[in-house]
């Protein structure tokens, strides 16, 4: 009798304990409980004013403050924060600067926060449009200009050396950001991948990119050659809307070779020898050459890590003839005009 009145009392007491316990947990520590949350899709640099309901149990509006996705938390003024009555506030507060879809929003009082979460959605990446500034150290591209022109509107002005541009844009992030983003150069038709700049889990690649804000980042593309490439965006998982740049089944190709002079330009008709091929854009791995549609055998540089772009040595066939075409591919691009060669006949008689 005396073990289950004994029983009875603990069971009263460790109730009241637990009752206690737990009314002091939810007035002190500010378990905070989201009611209702405005979804709006943001843009990277807004400074839109944001609202949040939520039931508050605890008493008091000192030490709030707001935490979205991986940014600095925000500190909330009383002044921000309005009593709805029965136990409802509303916080006003600026969201910071961010990147990617469902991003984390938690409302802290001090080191305790909501027990659940609510989330906003910033816009997707765009692309506008990709310049290369004739002086990279000098002009300020905002836009297509005849300082800036567009390597889409302008086709074949990017060198197989490579060159400096500048992706112009909205909703780029900036490589602050702890969010991860990633930049890459590609093309299927060259096989050719090159990840300019990102940031994943192990942390931030530079890479190829000096400036990186939300409206303009300004990268060096690779040295390369031919057609078919594009340039791939992620901010944060999300990518534009309408794919990779240029978009609509566009791509960017590389300038096509150019010959400027053949030295020498002319050779006997049997063995003429080697010749120095002299222009732009003879590409990154080793080109072909024809002289009136036979073969000049191009010859593998010391160094090819280097690239053909300039300059190259080929062999020339034995033939006859003069005013003979000079033809360079490379990239699956031919060269047009330019100089011709001639053969020379170094014993001749007559008659």
């Amino acid at each position: 009798m005396l073990y289950y009145l004994f029983l009875y009392y603990f069971l009263i007491f460790l109730f009241l304990f637990l009752f206690l316990f737990l009314f002091l947990f939810l007035s002190l520590s500010l378990s905070l409980s989201l009611f209702l949350f405005l979804s709006l899709s943001l843009s990277l640099t807004c400074f839109f004013f944001f609202q949040i309901i939520f039931f508050y149990f605890a008493t008091g509006t000192n030490d709030i403050t707001v935490k979205v996705g991986v940014s600095p938390v925000i500190s909330i003024a009383a002044s921000d924060i309005d009593d709805k009555g029965s136990n409802i506030y509303e916080i006003s507060f600026s969201p910071p600067a961010g990147s990617g879809s469902k991003q984390t929003v938690k409302v802290y009082r001090g080191l305790k926060g909501t027990t659940n979460s609510a989330f906003i959605y910033y816009q997707r990446p765009v692309i506008t449009n990709i310049v290369m500034p004739i002086d990279p150290a000098n002009d300020d591209c905002t836009s297509v200009s005849a300082r800036c022109p567009s390597i889409d509107v302008t086709p074949g002005i990017l060198p197989t050396k490579g060159a400096t541009v500048v992706i112009i844009g909205n909703n780029l992030g900036i490589d602050t950001d702890m969010n991860s983003f990633l930049f890459r150069w590609q093309s299927d038709e060259a096989n050719f991948v090159d990840n300019l700049h990102y940031r994943y889990t192990s942390g931030l690649f530079v890479g190829a990119c000096s400036v990186h804000s939300h409206t303009k980042v300004q990268c060096t593309l690779p040295p390369a050659q031919g057609k078919g490439f594009t340039l791939f965006v992620e901010i944060k998982e999300q990518t534009p809307s309408a794919g990779a740049w240029p978009g609509s089944g566009k791509s960017i190709s590389y300038a096509p070779p150019t010959i400027d002079t053949l030295v020498l330009d002319y050779g006997p008709t049997l063995n003429p020898g080697t010749i120095t091929v002299n222009g732009n854009n003879f590409g990154i791995t080793q080109p072909s050459m024809t002289i009136d549609g036979k073969e000049c055998v191009v010859q593998l540089k010391v160094n090819p890590a280097a690239g053909y772009h300039d300059t190259f040595d080929c062999i020339v066939a034995d033939g006859e003839g003069a005013n003979l075409v000079a033809v360079v591919t490379a990239g699956g691009q031919v060269s047009s005009g330019g100089p011709t060669f001639r053969y020379v006949c170094c014993f001749c008689f007559d008659g």
